[in-house]
């Protein structure tokens, strides 16, 4: 639909260019003024989407969380999800400073299938919400349908939030598995905090090399994970480090985490270890999709409409027209030739809801009353 609109957009251009060639400069003026048609244009695209895209998507998601409680029979199979965020800045919110601030953020998750010595990627969910805090990722894996085995996600405290609340809710013990490369970023600057607090400690070489880039055996396996710890314990013992100073609290939230999660990868070495994956579809997927025009996107619903036909297309569903079109045609054949009514989604008044950093919350509670 986006596409299908930029084109009109271009067509108006290139028309207009072509008659202030023949018109003179009072034609060239009318080429910058805004075009009633290109605004029809994206009203067109926007009602598109309220109508056609749950036809399209519900079948689909439907087939995937079934999917998914089909793979929970097998416990030779965890259930692996990937899960991180892109945050949008514009010019329509500022902070106090007078800076650009968060207009929303896109959650996006991909599941991750594994199968012997080998894996399939599948994106599963693609979600513009208004913030990407504890409560929104909450939101995102409540709408996944299931909970799963095993989420790989950054460290952030709200991906460490959204973890726990799942466990206590679930009772189950959901491996988090922290992206190994924001692992060794929180550790190195865990050293490098310790070494400003404390003048006159030196880390051993070996275990700051450990937590480089490119080097060390830290996240090899559990046996080099306690090694690295305990060569850490033995220079604040030797440096007569205070036991105030020492890295308690990180060791205390992630330690047990990144223990079990290197279990688990040594159990199923073709589990993904960092959260590469679901970044490239951001940068290479969602990103260009909304480039220069995110700043004008502030419905909730639409936009998340409009990342369910992404969803779509990255999973193949849009590839043939026919296909596409037979589905429609289907829908409207058992609705008696009605489509669904579009507009209906329209925020009252000066409302964003896309802005609304209390909807999530709302949401999240709706669902969960819904369920009980």
């Amino acid at each position: 639909v986006g596409e299908w609109a930029r084109r009109q957009r271009a067509d108006d251009a290139r028309k207009a260019l072509l008659a202030s060639r023949t018109r003179g400069e009072a034609a060239a003026n009318a080429v910058s003024e805004p075009s009633l048609k290109h605004a029809e244009t994206w009203q067109v695209a926007a009602s598109w989407l309220e109508t056609y895209t749950d036809v399209l998507w519900q079948p689909w998601e439907a087939e995937q969380i079934a999917r998914a409680h089909a793979d929970q029979d097998n416990p030779e199979m965890p259930r692996v999800v990937v899960i991180d965020d892109k945050p949008f800045f514009g010019n329509a919110v500022r902070t106090a400073d007078g800076r650009k601030a968060e207009l929303f953020s896109v959650i996006a998750l991909i599941e991750v299938e594994l199968f012997g010595m080998q894996r399939a990627n599948r994106v599963r969910l693609l979600r513009a919400l208004p913030q990407h805090g504890a409560t929104d990722y909450a939101l995102v894996l409540h709408e996944l349908g299931y909970i799963p085995d095993i989420v790989v996600s950054d460290g952030s405290h709200a991906a460490r939030n959204v973890i726990k609340e799942l466990r206590r809710e679930s009772g189950k013990d959901i491996v988090w598995a922290i992206s190994q490369h924001h692992i060794k970023n929180q550790m190195s600057r865990m050293l490098t905090n310790l070494a400003r607090r404390v003048p006159g400690f030196t880390c051993p070489r070996g275990l700051s090399d450990d937590v480089g880039e490119f080097g060390g055996n830290l996240l090899r396996g559990t046996t080099e994970w306690k090694k690295w710890w305990d060569g850490l314990d033995l220079a604040l013992t030797n440096q007569n480090v205070p036991a105030h100073q020492c890295p308690t609290k990180w060791r205390n939230d992630y330690y047990d985490e990144v223990l079990t999660a290197l279990e688990w990868w040594e159990q199923y070495p073709n589990c993904p270890r960092t959260t590469g994956k679901v970044e490239q579809v951001l940068a290479d997927e969602v990103e260009p999709l909304l480039e220069g025009r995110y700043e004008r996107m502030t419905n909730l619903a639409r936009t998340n409409f409009l990342l369910n036909l992404l969803t779509l297309r990255l999973n193949n569903q849009l590839d043939n027209v026919a296909t596409v079109a037979g589905k429609l045609h289907q829908d409207l054949r058992k609705n008696s030739g009605f489509a669904a009514p579009s507009r209906t989604m329209n925020d009252p008044g000066a409302y964003r809801s896309l802005y609304d950093h209390t909807l999530s919350a709302r949401l999240l509670a709706q669902w969960k009353a819904e369920e009980e």
